[in-house]
């Protein structure tokens, strides 16, 4: 399977339409050298914003539909950013979006939390979490914290987890347990300020067959 992971940077009620035609037209890009199953987009917080890239990517190609689930959003709060795209042949043996308890400042703007994706054979976590810089004089470690540990608690020995972690890998590697879990990534970076935020953690009896590549 295949997968393909990416952060639009579509901020919430200010992002522009020329913003969006150039993230589906590279999208479209990745799309045609990867072929992936599964596509799963991150920072699409408003219906708007999920409208337009659907419409767009249209253009290019009906070969993936957009997978609802249901997430809290009102005309405060912002819905938690995860978009999912596959194509019509995966089967799901379920799905199910559960919103993180524990948030800070701005980021309590938005339902941030984590979309289970349940086969036979594998489980799949896209997530994106706490900004772990949000916070005046105190980092939001504890926040960023309690967030992976939820997702932690809901893996099998067959998971792989994928997102916007919000945390580099050296601060990752202080938090997970050696014994469970592998952390996958690019040695590129994944942001504008040169930091690896983007990434994907699995057990670790599933590792040798994950591999991840910076696109």
């Amino acid at each position: 399977m295949r997968i393909l992971w990416h952060n639009t940077f579509c901020l919430p009620y200010i992002t522009s339409e020329d913003h969006i035609i150039k993230i589906v037209t590279y999208l479209y890009s990745k799309i045609i050298n990867t072929n992936p199953d599964i596509i799963c987009l991150c920072e699409v917080f408003t219906q708007d914003t999920k409208d337009k890239l659907l419409k767009y990517l249209l253009h290019y190609t009906d070969t993936y539909i957009n997978v609802k689930f249901y997430e809290e959003n009102n005309w405060i709060i912002t819905s938690s950013g995860l978009m999912l795209l596959c194509k019509p042949n995966i089967v799901f043996k379920s799905i199910q979006f559960y919103p993180f308890k524990t948030c800070r400042m701005s980021d309590c703007l938005s339902s941030k939390g984590y979309l289970l994706l349940n086969f036979d054979q594998l489980q799949i976590i896209f997530t994106h979490m706490q900004n772990y810089d949000e916070g005046f004089f105190v980092k939001s470690f504890d926040v960023c914290y309690a967030q992976l540990k939820s997702i932690l608690r809901s893996t099998n020995e067959k998971s792989l987890i994928i997102g916007d972690f919000n945390l580099e890998i050296d601060i990752m590697k202080t938090l997970i347990s050696k014994n469970k879990f592998t952390i996958k990534a690019p040695n590129l970076s994944t942001c504008t300020d040169n930091k690896i935020l983007d990434y994907a953690l699995c057990t670790n009896n599933i590792s040798q067959n994950i591999s991840t590549k910076i696109l």
